[in-house]
């Protein structure tokens, strides 16, 4: 009996051969009974009997059928030693000799196959990211899984994958957000050594620039089942990325191969032959909570729905964004043209920034603000907050909206609003912050329209150099639920009431005079008591030709106050007759960002 050796694997076609012989003498005597034969012959004939061979297995199967000298048989997927007999004997049209037995014993080897699981450092990137997670066959030997095992048709199939919309919570603007895979095999790149099936596309308007020009290729197939076309012992696919929030699963197969629970490292090797799924989690996510292990916004595993930033502290935690949300990250920035008038002309500046992506923090609150005419945030970086600054209208989802996270889909707890800050000129006003409702004059961003500022007033030669940046922090914070330390009348005497203590406390005016919530300047002129002392809180600086420079003591505020204590010219020792302290005050313990 002929064959290959004893080790084989679950599934392999083994070639299995046998030669017998049965040679029967046939002897003939001739006789003499006449003229041609004279005396007595005896002649000697071989003749081979017709054998039949059938051929059975304890296990295993013979696809091609069990009869012949050669067969074909395939193991079974079930590990141990398997006894193979063939029997042979004679078909019966000539003379039946006893039958007879061979048999062989062959060694049945488990077939594995793995994954690597996905690199720790590794993140979705929606520009075209790449991850390649080898997939190898075993055999197991001495209770271990040995390398390499079998060449099989390696098959890969991505399974669970994301559909988020567009590719970050803000961009692309929702009207051109499509919902196709976020994980999908590079075809591009792979369709030398593979076959594709699965095509999940939705549509073919995947956006081809997200953050530059050209950084995200045109394709036109989400595939998410691919096939090697020759027989290796591994494979290498190139999964492909499209959003910064992408999740999904791997898994591996091999005809006949067992799953064996991913690798941790590429020079990892498995303990013994143990079995279990081989899927695994893209990005690496031990924890289950579809935010990368190695992403900051993970905090040790917490919940992706939560929404419970905490710094600075203030009244209400959150910022209106889960940490899903945060980790799948935003594009700001953004870079666009504007014409402007000068000297007769029309010209036309490049403006902004080029867009980027950031994925905040989850400790730390976040707020969002368009800046339309490219006035910056002034001195709001007071408040702590992380400020982050759009300049494209499409990444605020319109004007119209304000949303800053439209493009939500799991772990979405509400939706969040920006505030719109532009340019205006109105006579006398320094700034306005327009509500929505005047049920909720101030409040968190929802509730505000946009917010004006009157740069051409604030930045008059006479004005503190930082009248700009604090008008645009005081207006800016009237959106973020901060209000004016009183609504009280002006500290001054000009009303004509000298009412001085109605006037001093709770006003508009009173309390830390270093707060940007603040109005300053009452103290141009007013008075201690009758007949009325008037302070003026200005110095002036001679300048040639006879002129001077006013410099205020009352200046804008550059801080946020905690208290409600009025401090310098609204202390007791200014000389007034009692403090000034604030109806509200201790603005920063109203902050509020989160609107639902």
């Amino acid at each position: 009996m002929a064959g290959p050796t004893s080790e084989v694997a679950y599934g392999d076609y083994v070639k299995l051969g046998a030669s017998a012989s049965d040679n029967d003498v046939l002897v003939l005597h001739c006789l003499p009974s006449g003229a041609n034969c004279f005396k007595e012959t005896t002649q000697y004939v071989t003749l081979n009997d017709t054998l039949v061979y059938r051929w059975s297995a304890e296990k295993g199967s013979f696809p091609r059928g069990n009869h012949g000298k050669n067969v074909i048989w395939q193991a079974p997927d079930d590990e141990g030693p398997v006894r193979i007999t063939v029997e042979i004997r004679d078909s019966g049209t000539q003379h039946v000799d006893a039958k007879k037995e061979l048999n062989l014993t062959v060694n049945v080897r488990k077939l594995g196959i793995d994954l690597l699981k996905a690199p720790k450092p590794w993140l979705p990137i929606a520009t075209a990211g790449t991850l390649t997670v080898p997939a190898k066959t075993y055999l197991c030997i001495d209770g271990k899984w040995r390398a390499p095992g079998r060449r099989k048709h390696i098959r890969l199939k991505l399974k669970k994958i994301s559909r988020e919309k567009g590719v970050a919570m803000n961009y692309p603007r929702e009207r051109d957000a499509s919902d196709n895979p976020d994980l999908f095999y590079y075809e591009e790149r792979m369709e030398n050594d593979y076959l594709f099936q699965w095509d999940k596309t939705f549509d073919n308007d995947c956006p081809t620039e997200i953050l530059t020009a050209a950084d995200n290729p045109t394709h036109e197939h989400h595939y998410l089942y691919s096939i090697l076309k020759e027989r290796k012992h591994d494979a290498t696919p190139i999964i492909r990325c499209e959003d910064y929030g992408a999740v999904g699963m791997l898994q591996a197969m091999a005809n006949h191969a067992v799953a064996i629970p991913p690798r941790d490292q590429p020079q990892d090797e498995h303990k013994d032959c143990g079995e279990g799924p081989n899927d695994i989690k893209i990005p690496r996510d031990e924890n289950g909570n579809d935010i990368a292990d190695s992403a900051r916004q993970d905090d040790n595993g917490a919940a992706p729905n939560l929404d419970t930033d905490s710094k600075p502290v203030a009244n209400t935690n959150g910022d209106g964004l889960t940490n899903y949300e945060e980790y799948r990250g935003f594009v700001i920035g953004g870079k666009r043209d504007v014409r402007i008038r000068f000297m007769g002309r029309s010209l036309t500046l490049p403006m902004g920034n080029d867009k980027s992506h950031i994925r905040t923090n989850v400790k730390k609150k976040d707020v969002f603000i368009y800046d339309e005419d490219f006035m910056g945030t002034g001195l709001l970086g007071v408040t702590n907050l992380d400020i982050h600054v759009l300049y494209l209208e499409e990444l605020f989802n319109t004007t119209r909206s304000r949303e800053i996270n439209f493009n939500h889909g799991r772990h979405h707890g509400g939706t969040q609003h920006g505030l719109w800050l532009r340019e205006f000129t109105q006579a006398g006003l320094y700034g306005m912050s327009c509500a929505v409702s005047m049920a909720e004059p101030n409040g968190p961003p929802r509730v505000k329209t946009h917010v004006c500022i009157n740069k051409r007033l604030c930045t008059r030669r006479k004005e503190p150099a930082n009248r700009l940046a604090g008008v645009i922090a005081h207006e800016l914070c009237h959106g973020l639920n901060i209000w004016h330390h009183g609504e009280g009348r002006n500290h001054n005497c000009t009303d004509g009431t000298w009412n001085l203590s109605a006037n001093r406390v709770n006003g508009v005016q009173s309390g830390d005079t270093t707060c940007i919530m603040r109005y300053d300047r009452y103290a141009l002129s007013w008075c201690h008591n009758t007949p009325h002392h008037v302070h003026h809180y200005v110095t002036i600086t001679p300048l040639p030709g006879g002129r001077g420079r006013i410099a205020w003591l009352d200046n804008p505020g550059t801080t946020l106050c905690s208290t409600t204590n009025g401090t310098g010219l609204n202390s007791a020792g200014a000389g007034h007759i009692n403090n000034a302290n604030a109806g509200r005050g201790n603005c920063r313990s109203h902050l509020k960002v989160k609107d639902w």
